[in-house]
């Protein structure tokens, strides 16, 4: 039998929606639901949860002898099914990953690196950790330390317990400029449930890949003051990537939610995870190269905040507005009694969001006079003088009428405070403003 069959009899014993997974990854929008978002160091993960670890990675290097490895390990498979890593998957059973069975023991704590990948700029680490672990927490879990590395940055790992230790799958992305064709990367387990190492391995792996296409496009989203740079393409046989350099004046705007579409509504996008760069790019993972003489639309959500200035909740007066947005705030009504601050206000121009009533316990703020002068030099006493959290009544839904009650006595500078003491303000964000989708066409190359 050989390893292709056995790999497929034992994925199909499995159950996880394979073709689910498939389609998630090809639509981009599946992903693991404790993703680390580029944060360097440790990583924690519950057993409960790792069958819902979906990652979208895949691998360039082409080992002859990874059929005969893969037969004597083959839990390697089962694992990557397990943590929904079916490209991985699908890449070890066409032999494109590199089987490696490196060993340390530190300490009284095996770890052994049984097989890894490198495609684009992923780097994949799957192994083993046997031996004298501590139980951490009462709970049973795996804590690896990851030390930092100049060119790549740890973006998550899955676990799964074993007789004496446990499975690991490591994932990486390269936050180099330069994706190399080949290296040797170092990885360096510094802490594993508190034990400390390090266990360090040198891993040399390679990957097929082309050269770097110079793009130099500036996209026009046909917003003020964001200026969205196409930088270069970098070539890979399954992971091609794109560069693009972003600036923008307003500190307090992002672009969430990126599409790259062809003429047939396709996205060209394989993750929806970019990742930050050291020279202060991003970096987009793509299904395949941009086609030439073809036109892509990038679509995505531009997402503005904005805090209006500070009024007295005796100011009946004063109309609270945004320089992006028609929703405005005016005070009816104010009390202080009990410790709590009740509001009575008017929103006109409200957008038709399911949510948006819901989210009026969240942006409005009661705080001192000078708040900002506090949050500016000392977080801690700021979150003193101000309360965000509040019960939403809706008083007259067609007029745009609710009441909101704030407990004060939460807050230790607002407990005392008297009605003219209070002030009122309003954070404008995407919890209640219309969110605009922009929109800006390029063709890559001709």
């Amino acid at each position: 039998m050989n390893e292709k069959k056995i790999i497929k009899e034992m994925v199909e014993q499995i159950p996880v929606p394979r073709q689910k997974i498939i389609d998630a990854i090809h639509s981009g929008t599946k992903r693991s639901p404790f993703y680390s978002k580029r944060k360097r160091g440790q990583i924690r993960l519950s057993i409960g949860l790792i069958a819902a670890f979906a990652l979208f990675f895949a691998s360039g290097f082409i080992n002859p002898t990874i059929g005969r490895a893969f037969a004597q390990l083959p839990w390697i498979g089962h694992f990557y099914a397990r943590n929904g890593d079916s490209l991985g998957e699908m890449m070890l059973e066409e032999g494109k990953t590199q089987a490696l069975n490196l060993t340390e023991t530190k300490n009284g704590i095996n770890v052994t690196v049984n097989d890894a990948y490198y495609e684009g700029d992923i780097l994949s680490f799957t192994g083993t950790v046997t031996g004298d672990i501590p139980n951490l927490n009462k709970e049973n879990e795996l804590s690896l330390e990851i030390a930092e590395q100049k060119i790549a940055v740890s973006e998550g790992t899955a676990f799964e317990e074993i007789k004496n230790g446990y499975k690991f799958q490591i994932h990486q992305r390269l936050s180099s400029e330069q994706i190399p064709d080949a290296s040797t990367f170092l990885l360096e387990i510094t802490t594993i449930n508190g034990v400390k190492g390090p266990w360090t391995f040198s891993i040399p792996l390679k990957q097929s890949k082309g050269e770097k296409i110079d793009v130099d496009k500036t996209l026009d989203f046909g917003v003020d003051g964001l200026k969205y740079q196409l930088v270069s393409l970098n070539p890979s046989e399954k992971i091609s990537t794109l560069d693009v350099q972003i600036n923008q004046s307003k500190t307090d705007a992002t672009i969430e939610g990126m599409k790259i579409l062809d003429e047939e509504g396709n996205d060209l996008l394989f993750s929806k995870n970019s990742q930050l760069l050291d020279n202060g790019n991003q970096r987009l993972q793509l299904k395949e190269l941009p086609k030439k003489n073809t036109k892509y639309t990038f679509e995505a959500v531009y997402e503005q905040n904005e805090y209006s200035k500070l009024i007295s909740l005796e100011d009946k007066q004063t109309l609270l507005t945004s320089s992006f947005d028609p929703l405005s705030f005016q005070l009816l009504n104010s009390k202080v009694e009990n410790g709590k601050a009740v509001i009575t206000y008017q929103v006109k121009h409200a957008p038709k969001k399911s949510a948006f009533v819901h989210n009026l316990g969240y942006c409005l703020r009661i705080s001192t006079k000078d708040y900002h002068a506090i949050s500016d030099n000392n977080t801690d006493a700021s979150d003193n003088a101000s309360q965000t959290s509040s019960q939403v009544k809706v008083i007259d839904g067609e007029k745009g009428i609710y009441q909101n009650t704030f407990d004060l006595t939460e807050k230790e500078q607002l407990t005392t405070a008297a009605l003219n003491e209070l002030y009122f303000s309003v954070k404008f964000d995407e919890g209640i403003t219309e969110t605009q989708t922009v929109k800006a066409s390029v063709i890559f190359y001709q």
